[in-house]
């Protein structure tokens, strides 16, 4: 896990070398290990380093011997020992035991088509010294982020997009994205915060020379469904699949350890983690106060059954005071409140192991939230899927967001914009499979936009690697080749993993209702509402920024106020997006109201 950073300048134009570096130094919490440059005339490519395989001899970037090809990527290359045993019978010889070096034969001996044979987290920068090119590309399914922005002839690149400021990139804040922000709550790639930056979506290649920038999908979703398979056929491919996924991703040179819910999920790899782990694993939990949301007592549960070393935390609302880290960490509002408590856990791991393995993504491909249901009710009532899904996922409808935003700020975007995002993703598929189809929009937006960003950005704050293994893509290809029958299956959700693990790990975990990692927000924000009312919501300052209407603001606090519990979610995404602009536009050390005497948990990011 690292962090990835550089320029390609087409005119030939070098930067400052030392702005070069700032960038790198911007990321220093991704890779706090090593740092490393490559330069040329018109380009530089560099790394700041977590040190997971090969500690020693990892450093990038790796550089050809004859210094025409230098590669740099974050992540992690899981089949990288296979891999180099094939180049080794071709006869390449290896100067480390580098995942990263494996990427430089790779594309030696094979080109482009390596990315095919890559099974891992990845973004990868490859600079091409003769042919002055750039190559960029991104995994599957966007564990890893690479954002860019193609300005004046230069093109720029990094993990996050704070390192653009180092190198005076013009971040001019999008109103598009904002009213896509205050549709779904996150922001999808392609686009983000910013007009100016973009993210690689996932499976994307980039390749950028004198004449331009070229992108193209080098992967995509399967759309092929097969039905001629049965229920235990489907579950006995995903159980062995995915044992071999936990296996592939315990490959370190450093402790590994897993997030625990005590949900099917993290339960799921921490049973296959046990089987292959030598020695007692470490796992992790989190709880809060309130007991209606707390699952520490599951967690111990499910430690004790497979005997790892548990370590749990109990946090409250005191950890509100870290949302402004959140904001800066991830370079754009968020309005999932369930990054607060990752971000604890993330710091309780760190302080113990370099890699965890955790539960995400198993929703997304297998059908596991029970609005896939309400999807399946909504279409046999002659709803659309585009309108099911638009409707579902908003935050504020069509309307409402007419009333929300000021006219000035509105006038020049296309305020229905985030439902025809929808509809552009959902034209590539055959509407054969509607929930598959549904599971496709996840994979398209969810995943990159926020569900992946999570275990990331907030995984990296402590500098500590997130491992994915139910988004292996050998997983991914099985679970859009499977029909939906066997994922949705008589009310029930995510039917299918529920079967391939009920011998493994029993029926009170495989059958316990499903329980969202959710904060206790709306109680929280009840008891503070008074002060982020005045200071935050209703403030001046807020208003001030021309991007609401004030009465419109007053009345949302009004409902609130008579319905929280309805409203809190708009009340929450709203508050988020004012403490990015004073966290990441401002530059504030901002202290949330009420919250200024909790120092054991405001630790202001750098």
């Amino acid at each position: 896990m690292c962090g990835v950073f550089g320029y390609f300048d087409r005119k030939g134009d070098a930067l400052d070398r030392s702005l070069v570096k700032k960038m790198g130094e911007t990321l220093s919490h991704r890779g706090p290990d090593d740092f490393g440059l490559f330069f040329s005339k018109s380009a530089a490519i560099g790394n700041t380093r977590l040190s997971i395989i090969d500690i020693a001899h990892g450093h990038q970037p790796f550089v050809s011997e004859d210094s025409q090809i230098a590669v740099v990527q974050n992540g992690e290359i899981y089949n990288y020992l296979e891999l180099r045993e094939e180049l080794i019978a071709l006869g390449h010889r290896f100067n480390t035991n580098s995942d990263t070096e494996v990427i430089l034969r790779l594309y030696q001996e094979y080109g482009l088509d390596f990315l095919e044979m890559l099974n891992g987290m990845f973004a990868v920068a490859i600079w091409l010294e003769r042919e002055q090119k750039l190559i960029l590309a991104r995994d599957r399914i966007g564990i890893k982020p690479l954002y860019f922005v193609d300005q004046s002839d230069r093109l720029s690149f990094a993990s996050e997009i704070k390192a653009f400021q180092a190198i005076g990139v013009n971040l001019r804040i999008s109103a598009s994205s904002v009213n896509t922000f205050l549709t779904f709550n996150y922001i999808p790639p392609p686009d983000t915060i910013y007009s100016s930056v973009k993210q690689l979506m996932p499976g994307e290649l980039l390749i950028a020379n004198s004449k331009g920038i070229v992108r193209s999908s080098w992967w995509e979703v399967p759309g092929d469904v097969d039905d001629t398979r049965d229920e235990r056929s489907w579950s006995e491919e995903l159980y062995e699949t995915f044992d071999d996924a936990v296996r592939l991703r315990l490959r370190a040179d450093v402790p590994c350890g897993a997030f625990l819910s005590g949900g099917l999920d993290s339960s799921s790899v921490v049973s296959r983690m046990c089987e292959r782990f030598p020695g007692r694993p470490k796992t992790f939990s989190v709880g809060f106060g309130e007991q209606r949301l707390n699952e520490s007592q599951f967690a111990a549960a499910v430690a004790e059954t497979f005997d790892t070393e548990h370590h749990a935390i109990t946090i409250g609302d005191e950890v509100l005071a870290r949302w402004p880290d959140v904001m800066y960490y991830c370079d754009q509002p968020h309005g999932d409140t369930s990054f607060l408590p990752t971000l604890l856990l993330s710091e309780l791991a760190a302080s113990e192991v370099k890699v965890v393995l955790t539960g995400d993504g198993a929703d997304e491909i297998f059908a596991g939230y029970s609005r896939y249901l309400s999807i399946l009710e909504d279409l046999e009532n002659g709803i659309s899927l585009q309108d099911s899904i638009t409707t579902r996922a908003s935050l504020f409808s069509l309307s409402q967001r007419r009333e929300l935003f000021s006219a000035d700020f509105i006038a020049d975007i296309d305020i229905g914009y985030p439902a025809n995002l929808v509809g552009c993703f959902l034209a590539s598929r055959d509407g054969r499979d509607s929930i598959n189809d549904a599971l496709f929009l996840d994979v398209k937006m969810l995943l990159p936009g926020n569900n992946l960003m999570k275990p990331d950005r907030m995984g990296m704050s402590a500098s500590l690697e997130a491992r994915v293994p139910f988004l292996d893509h050998r997983l991914v290809e099985l679970a859009f080749s499977m029909p939906s029958k066997f994922k949705l299956k008589e009310g029930s959700v995510k039917s299918i993993v529920k079967t391939a693990f009920r011998p493994h790990l029993g029926g009170q975990v495989v059958d316990r209702d499903k329980q969202m990692f959710t904060v206790p927000v709306a109680k929280w924000f009840i008891d503070r509402m008074n002060l982020l009312e005045r200071d935050v919501l209703l403030s001046e300052r807020t208003i001030d920024r021309g991007v609401f209407s004030a009465e419109y603001l007053k009345t949302l606090a009004e409902n609130f106020r008579d319905s929280p519990r309805e409203h809190v979610r708009q009340i929450r995404a709203l508050l988020a997006l004012e403490v990015w602009f004073r966290r990441c536009v401002d530059g504030e050390q901002m202290i949330i109201p009420g919250l200024e005497n909790s120092k054991e948990f405001f630790k202001c990011a750098v």
